[in-house]
Formats: C-alpha cells, sequence, structure tokens
C-alpha cells in the first residue's frame, strides 16, 4: 500500500509541477516569444524601409534635374544679355531648314522686361510657302525650348505662291 500510495502521490506531485511549471515558466514564454516576434517583424520592416530609401533619394535627385532641365529650357532666353539675338540664332536655324525668309524681328516688351516682367514679346515677320510657314510653326511648337505662339496673321505675299506671315512669340526671361 506503501507503493500505491508513493505512486499516487508522485503522480499527484508530477502533475502538479508540470502545470505550475506550464503555467509559471511556460505560459510567460510563450507571451515573451510572441512579443520578440512582432518585435522582429517591426525591425524587418524598418530595415527594409532603409533599405530602399536610397532608391527615394535617387528618384528624388531624378526630379530635380528633371525639373532644372525643363526651368533651363524655359530660361533660354536669358543666357545672354541679349535675348533678342539668341532668339534670332534659334528661328533663323528652324528657318533655313523649312526654307522660310525672315523679313524681320522686333522686341516688343523691352521696357516691360527691364521693368521686372519675366517675359518677352517679339513679333516676327516671315514669308514662304503655306506648307512651309506650317512646317515652321510646328517646328517652333516642338522645340525643346520653351516659346509661345501668341497670335498668327497670314496675309499672300509678294509672289503669286508665297504667303506672309506675322507671329507675335513670347517667351521666359527668367523664372522666379
Amino acid at each position: 500500500m506503501n507503493i500505491k500510495r508513493w505512486t499516487g502521490l508522485g503522480l499527484s506531485l508530477y502533475l502538479f509541477l508540470g502545470t505550475g511549471g506550464f503555467i509559471f515558466l511556460l505560459l510567460p514564454q510563450r507571451v515573451t516569444i510572441q512579443k520578440l516576434k512582432e518585435e522582429r517583424k517591426n525591425a524587418e520592416s524598418i530595415y527594409s524601409q532603409i533599405k530602399s530609401s536610397p532608391r527615394i533619394i535617387e528618384e528624388f535627385q531624378k526630379e530635380i534635374s528633371a525639373t532644372s532641365k525643363i526651368i533651363k529650357q524655359a530660361e533660354w532666353l536669358s543666357r545672354s544679355s541679349n535675348p533678342t539675338g539668341i532668339l534670332f540664332l534659334n528661328l533663323n536655324q528652324s528657318a533655313l531648314k523649312k526654307q522660310v525668309k525672315i523679313l524681320f524681328l522686333e522686341e516688343i516688351s523691352k521696357k516691360k522686361y527691364e521693368e521686372g516682367k519675366k517675359s518677352l514679346s517679339w513679333k516676327l515677320d516671315v514669308e514662304g510657302n503655306y506648307y512651309q510657314l506650317l512646317s515652321f510653326i510646328d517646328r517652333i511648337e516642338r522645340s525643346p525650348n520653351y516659346l509661345k505662339i501668341e497670335e498668327i496673321t497670314i496675309s499672300p505675299g509678294e509672289e503669286d505662291n508665297l504667303c506672309r506671315m506675322v507671329l507675335t512669340l513670347s517667351g521666359f526671361g527668367k523664372i522666379g
């Protein structure tokens, strides 16, 4: 009987210690393990963000570079103290390629520009056949340098197959 009693007590003690061990050791470990898993997940997330952050910086640098390029294209007339000269060189190149004759180029907003206005305006008088003039206008509009055609007037030219076109153009001197 002693053996049965000791066996029953041993089993009871074993169950008691096992239950106590589970309650006092394994359950707190489970909570600790869950917290550590959450911390690991947060650390991995932060690491992932840090790892991808150079791409964000590179993207910002690309955008800044593209914006700077656009501003330079818009401010192309301010590269010199003579924006009309730069404009004439640009337009003359297009005119020669499209076989259009420039009759005159007149600046009409010099005073406004000197008073702090940011845009410049010109009157441009050209001559060519209808298709050459259309091609010339298209070349101006497709130019990477900003130049806006404000007004167009077309009239017959001095020769039968030629047209005369007067354009009012505007462009930026300095932005900002």
